[in-house]
């Protein structure tokens, strides 16, 4: 079984077990590091992630920062394991801040 699939399950059953966030997975990506400014799955505070990949045989480093989609629509970067899921891989989610008690998006955090 693939990481890809093991990973999709694993933030599947997640969300079925934990049920408090609607929030939709957009990509990820393995990494050999990842570390991030606000903690995780942190929706009202606008953060970053640092993280390091395997790109043909060159290591290659990219920072992003969280960001709107629109309006109302964060778009969520995480390291894996700091939204409780297996190490190894960076995230981009994505959630409506209307749907979390926010009223919308701004410069990368619901407010």
């Amino acid at each position: 079984m693939n990481k890809k699939l093991i990973l999709s399950l694993v933030l599947t059953m997640a969300i079925l077990a934990v049920g408090v966030y609607s929030w939709t997975l957009v990509t990820y990506v393995p990494v050999s590091s990842c570390t991030e400014s606000d903690g995780g799955l942190n929706f009202f505070t606008a953060g970053n992630i640092t993280f390091t990949f395997d790109n043909n045989g060159t290591n290659v480093t990219l920072t992003k920062f969280d960001t709107c989609f629109d309006n109302i629509t964060i778009g969520e970067y995480a390291c894996s394991e700091n939204a409780g899921y297996p190490a190894g891989y960076a995230a981009l989610v994505s959630e409506n801040c209307t749907a979390i008690n926010g009223t919308s998006c701004f410069m990368g955090a619901c407010v």
